[in-house]
């Protein structure tokens, strides 16, 4: 009996170790991804390098270039090429950086694509669930939950969107050239988007595509306005460009309640529906 008992005891205090680790991996794993295109945007203004200011500090009167992310710091001294080191160390790392980050997500969904994208069951509602019941699976739930299972990848992808939208587009200087690559881009996420249909709720796949078409329309709207098409000086045109901009904005962020609260409610009633299963 006191064997019996120690065995257990091992058992339920390595199922508790377990727990913990997977608790803490998902906080961490869940840190990384929110703070991904903050850290990736802070770590592109970083390598972006110099901006020559001719203020009459340097020598014989000469330009004195200064930090782009920091105008205190001057360029080609030690305080700046450790910033500089630093940021291109923090390309690679796991926790925000635009490579590490992304390379990181997709590891962990290719180590697991077998338990993602083919979990037991004979048709989709049952592989769903049997995956959301998978323990191992527990820490990486929020990278594929709202996802098809064909569909295993689609947010390390996600994350390199993200990426794009965001720090590449500071190291382009000019502008225009800028805004360009955004519009391409953000017309080229609404394609892939339109023709993958990631998500499980058929809803949430409209709702995704007018996110991306509000972001394609934000950024050609700034081009057209940038290369002189709208007047910068007509008021009420960009008065009411704005305008559309935030009622879109608004429609989608009460659509997206909508959705939640309706999502919340049908895994509430199935959960429900379980549970009398099991009683009977």
């Amino acid at each position: 009996k006191e064997m019996a008992g120690t065995r257990l005891s091992l058992e339920e205090e390595k199922e508790s170790d377990s727990k913990a680790f997977a608790n803490y991996t998902y906080f961490v794993l869940c840190l990384a991804y929110l703070m991904l295109p903050v850290t990736s945007t802070a770590i592109a203004n970083t390598v972006r390098g110099c901006q020559p200011y001719d203020d009459g500090t340097g020598e014989d009167g000469a330009e004195v270039a200064y930090f782009y992310s920091d105008l205190s710091v001057q360029c080609y001294t030690s305080t700046y090429y450790f910033y500089v080191t630093f940021a291109y160390v923090m390309v690679f790392s796991p926790i925000g950086g635009p490579v590490g980050c992304p390379m990181m997500f997709g590891a962990l969904l290719w180590w697991n694509k077998k338990a993602i994208s083919d979990p037991k069951g004979s048709d989709l509602a049952t592989k769903l669930q049997n995956r959301t019941n998978d323990p191992a699976l527990k820490p990486l739930m929020f990278l594929f939950s709202a996802y098809v299972p064909q569909r295993w990848w689609y947010d390390s992808y996600d994350c390199i969107r993200r990426v794009s939208l965001t720090a590449l587009l500071v190291l382009i200087d000019k502008e225009q050239e800028r805004l360009t690559v955004a519009v391409y881009l953000s017309f080229l996420f609404v394609l892939i988007h339109c023709t993958s249909h990631p998500y499980e709720n058929h809803r949430t796949n409209g709702l995704a595509l007018g996110a991306h078409v509000l972001i394609f329309t934000v950024f050609f709207s700034g081009q057209q306005l940038l290369v002189g098409v709208w007047s910068n000086e007509d008021s009420s045109l960009g008065s009411a460009l704005v305008g559309g901009i935030l009622a879109v904005t608004c429609v989608l962020v009460y659509l997206q309640i909508t959705e939640s609260k309706e999502t919340a409610l049908a895994v509430l009633k199935r959960h429900e529906r379980d549970i009398q299963a099991l009683e009977m």
